[in-house]
This record gives structure tokens, sequence and C-alpha cells, in this order.
């Protein structure tokens, strides 16, 4: 082809630039020397969007003119004046991939906002007016992108999370051009919220979806806290924490607080909420005291800026009672739940949705502090009201049920407890699916109660599957995968098998302390396990010496009165005695 040499000098032999003149050239029936002069032509026009000390070399200059020159080709299209529009939206993705639906849905938004707004936009008088663009035309024009090689589609039809790519020196050179950041940010910010999904098969599209949350906050932040915060920002911190990622979560949400103290002050009410996640995290990531703290602290700045019978207010009354009972004090939470509970009655009414959760928190909080015949008729009051309310295969009425059917197998026979959960467990299955993780939880109820029942060979069985499953669906770091691990280790000590007890739970610290850090309540309850089965394998030096580090770590942690740190002063005292030290324990306090 002549002057193919002349063309790759002066794109500076870059594949993405070539790609893109190669894809132009074919597309228009252009010559090399043509589009030459149309690449020195549009340099020039751009020169003053680049300039000349932007970077430490051209070949941002160079993209960004066969970027220019490829997108007019693109928006030249059917339907005319939609292709800018659409990769304005691409640009402040994620360049490693992003779903075709998200483009899509994005684009619409965007159309749907200037058809509201009326803001401007560089298009052409002759583009398709807002009101008849339609989901095919946006789909069009992703398209007539691929064909200018401006971006890749790779099986459109798959659903995949990641089909769809933009190189990032391409979208940095869209977003220098772009006209409305704020109207482009918003829209794909809407976009991404609305692909979330709760469906435990889908942590792939889960993590596509955070990585370009991550990247449009880091493109466009600015323009996600007009008025508030936007959705997107605060559904991607709570998925962290839906998938496991516990102490990611409490990280996203100490910086998302003061970003919101930052855009909005101290008293918006979404600044309100960042802290309210805030408070929730650090406890799940393994400090409920200092949850609890943060909770009251909450609490009393709501109290004064939305009043006592807020909704969110009784949310944060909600949430202290909760981390007081995670905290070892169950009966302080069931107190606590018991003057919510009248307040709701009062504000909401018996059948609202977060007084029946009150009720359910509030007897699961009875059944902790040793008041099983409390909590048993709460719970029995609680499925009637449930069924009444929501049906017979709601997941809140199912999760009554669960309430009921656990509590029966610690306190009565569990052989009838173990029929009564096999038949909640076809029901969560039935109405929820087999993967569904609260079906999951589930299935751990019923090993458990087989093990209660006599039968350890049937709770193995199942607590192998069970392991199999979370680690497919779950991952394997999710917390719940990790405790599944943590209690097969047990039972194999149990069973006759102290050594394999021990080289699990070696292995399962180790991932503990990668994921959820040394101090985590999980983390100290596998090396207390681990330190017991030191010494049933046969060296009870070790699991003394284990006792005593732990012993220190709960003195400082949970303070000498928490039952955690007085099992371990127990344990210490029990190896101890073994080697023939004496006790020694009150030292350590």
């Amino acid at each position: 082809m002549d002057g193919i040499a002349e063309l790759a000098d002066a794109l500076q032999h870059l594949p993405l630039a070539l790609a893109q003149a190669a894809a132009f050239i074919v597309d228009r029936g252009e010559t090399c020397a043509g589009y030459c002069t149309r690449l020195k032509d549009r340099r020039r026009r751009l020169a003053d969007l680049f300039p000349a000390d932007a970077l430490a070399d051209d070949y941002q200059h160079t993209v960004a003119a066969a970027w220019s020159l490829s997108i007019d080709a693109a928006n030249a299209l059917a339907p005319v004046g939609v292709a800018r529009e659409v990769f304005e939206i691409a640009a402040v993705l994620d360049p490693n991939g992003f779903s075709l639906a998200v483009l899509t849905t994005a684009a619409a938004y965007a159309r749907a906002q200037l058809q509201m707004t009326g803001t401007p936009t560089p298009e052409p008088a002759s583009a398709r007016p807002a009101s008849t663009l339609t989901v095919q035309d946006v789909r069009d024009a992703v398209f007539n992108l691929a064909r200018l090689s401006l971006i890749t589609i790779d099986s459109p039809e798959s659903g995949d999370p990641r089909g769809v790519r933009a190189h990032s020196l391409v979208q940095r050179a869209a977003r220098d051009h772009t006209a409305d950041h704020a109207r482009v940010a918003v829209a794909a910010g809407r976009a991404l919220r609305d692909e979330w999904t709760e469906d435990p098969h889908r942590l792939e599209i889960g993590q596509a979806l955070r990585d370009n949350a991550t990247v449009l906050r880091e493109n466009a932040g600015e323009y996600l806290w007009s008025g508030g915060g936007h959705h997107v920002l605060y559904r991607a911190g709570r998925s962290l924490g839906e998938v496991g990622q516990v102490s990611a979560a409490r990280e996203y949400w100490v910086y998302m607080k003061s970003v919101a103290d930052r855009h909005l002050g101290a008293d918006h009410p979404d600044t309100l909420i960042a802290r309210h996640e805030l408070a929730y995290w650090r406890g799940e990531a393994g400090d409920p005291a200092g949850a609890a703290t943060a909770c009251g602290e909450l609490l009393d700045d709501r109290l004064g800026i939305l009043g006592a019978d807020h909704p969110d207010t009784l949310s944060n009354r909600h949430e202290l009672a909760y981390w007081r009972g995670e905290a070892g004090d169950p009966a302080g939470a069931a107190t606590a739940y018991d003057k919510l509970l009248t307040d709701y009655l009062r504000v909401l009414g018996a059948d609202h949705p977060d007084t029946q959760t009150t009720r359910h928190n509030l007897a699961s909080s009875r059944a902790r502090a040793g008041d099983p015949d409390g909590a048993a008729s709460a719970y029995n009051e609680l499925v009637e009201d449930r069924v009444r309310v929501l049906g017979p295969d709601h997941p809140h009425t199912l999760a009554a049920r669960h309430g009921l059917v656990s509590l029966r197998g610690q306190a009565r026979d569990p052989a009838d407890a173990v029929t009564a959960m096999a038949g909640l467990l076809g029901d969560y299955v039935r109405v929820l699916g087999s993967d569904h993780p609260h079906t999951l939880i589930v299935r751990g109820s019923l090993a458990r109660l087989h093990r209660r029942a006599g039968d350890p060979g049937s709770a193995d069985d199942a607590l192998a599957e069970l392991l199999t499953d979370r680690r497919r669906v779950l991952g394997p770091d999710h917390p719940e995968t990790l405790a599944t691990r943590h209690e097969f280790a047990h039972w194999r000590g149990e069973a006759g098998d102290p050594a394999g007890a021990v080289a699990a739970l070696n292995e399962l610290l180790s991932d503990y302390l990668r994921g959820l850090g040394p101090d985590h309540p999980e983390t100290l309850n596998t090396r207390g396990d681990l330190a017991y089965w030191r010494g049933e394998a046969g060296d009870p030096a070790g699991a003394a010496t284990a006792f005593a580090a732990l012993l220190t770590d709960y003195l400082r942690l949970l303070g000498p009165d928490h039952p955690a740190t007085q099992k371990t002063r127990w344990g210490l005292t029990y190896w101890r005695e073994r080697i023939g030290i004496g006790s020694g324990a009150e030292s350590s306090s």
C-alpha cells in the first residue's frame, strides 16, 4: 500500500493509533497519504488542548488526533450523533472491561438526562432527537465504535461483565473532549448501580462492577457528590462487605466518611449514612465494641439532627442493640430491642418490616441471654404474624422459622429438630434456590443438628458438601467459607484426629490473618482452638504457651471479664496443670 511507511512514521508506530487508522482507511476508502493529511490537520487543531509539556513524549498528541478522526467517522454513521455520546460513557469506565449492558444503559440514562435538562452537546443538527433514541440505536452506536477500532467487543450476547474494552489512552483523549462531565458521570454511576445483584452466582460480575465504580470515582469523583453522595458509591462499599471483604469494606467507609464530610458537611443525611456504614463494617471486621461505641455517637447526632422518630434514628438504635449483643452483652441487647420495639409499634405499626425484624432480633437476643422459653414464645408469635402478613414462602417468614427450629434443636429433642430443619431446607431450596447464601446457612444448621442428634456421619458428609458449595458460590476467602472450614477442623479433632485438626487450623489461621487481621474475633477464636488441639495432639507445653499469648491479646482487646477472656484463662490453667506448672493464669490478668 502506497504511503504506509509514512503513515507508520506519522503515527509513531503506535499499534493503537495504527489500528484506528487502518479501520478509518478501510471504512472511508481513504489512502494512507490522505489519512496523513487529515492527521496533520487534526493535530494542529487539537494543539491547544494538549500542551507540549503535557506528557514526557508526543504519544498522547498522536492518540488524540487519531481518536478525533475516528470518533467523527463513527459519529457520522447511523444513528448519527450517538457514537460520541456512547464513547464518553466508555471513557470513564474500567479499561480492563465493562459489560455491554452497562454501556447501553448508561448511554440511555445520559440521553434521558439531556432531554430533561436541555444541556447542549456537540452533536450535529441531523442527530436523532432524544425522544426517539432507542436501545437498539445505542447498540448500533457501540458497534460503530468497534467498527472504527475505538473499542473491542467480545461475545456481545454472552453477558460478559468485561466484554467491552477501551484503551486507557483513548479514554483519556475522550475525557479531555467531553462537554458535560457531570451528566456522563451520573449516568455511568446509575447504570453500574442498576447492574448490581445479590445473586451469589455472579461473583465475577460484582468484582467487575466494583472495579468500574473505582475507576469512575477516580475519573469523575467530584461529579458524584453534587447534591449528595451518588448511590453507586454506597452500593460499591456494601458490595465489598457482602462478598466477605469486610476489612476492605471498613477502609472504604473510612474514605467515604472523609469525602462526605468534605463535600456535604458533617450533618448531611448522606454523611450520617456513611458513618452508619462505617460503624457496621467496623463491627463486621472484628471490632463489635468499637462498632457499638460508634453507633452510640452517631445516635446522639441523629437524635439532634433528625429527631427521635426518624426512620434512620430508629435504625441506628437497632444497630446499636445488635453490636451490644455481639460485643458480649446479649441481655443488654435484648433490653434495647424491647424498648425499640415499643417505639416501632407506635411509629410504624405491628406489621411494618422493621418492627418484625426487631421482634426477630429480640427473640434471638433472649435465646443468647439464657431465656429459651421467652425466645421460643417470641419466635412462635413472629412466625404466625409473618405468615399472615408476608405469606409462608417469604424469606423473612423462612428466617423466623429457622430461628425457631434452631432453638428447638438446642432446647429439646434434636432428632425432632432435624426433621423440622430438613423440611425448612426443602422450602429454602424451592423458594430461593440451592445456592442462595441463606439456603447454605440452613444447610449448616442441619449439619449441626445431625451431630447433636448423635449422627456424626451425616453431619460430616453434610459439612463436607457445604464447604465445597460455599467455596464455589461465595469464594474461598468468604467469612462463611472460612467458618465452615473451622467447624470441619474442630470436628475432625473431636472424631479422634487431633493432629489433623492442628494441620487444618494452622492453614486456616494463615488465611484468617491474611484476610481479617490478627485482632479479628474469628482469628482469635481459631488460635484458641488451635492451642487446644495442639495439646490434645501431644504438645501440652505448646498449648500452654499459645494460650498464654492469646490471653494477653484478649485482655488487651476485650478486658478481663469477657467470656472469651475467661475461656482462654481456663485453657491456660488446664494445660499448665497438665505439664505440672500450676495455674499461673492469674499472673496474666
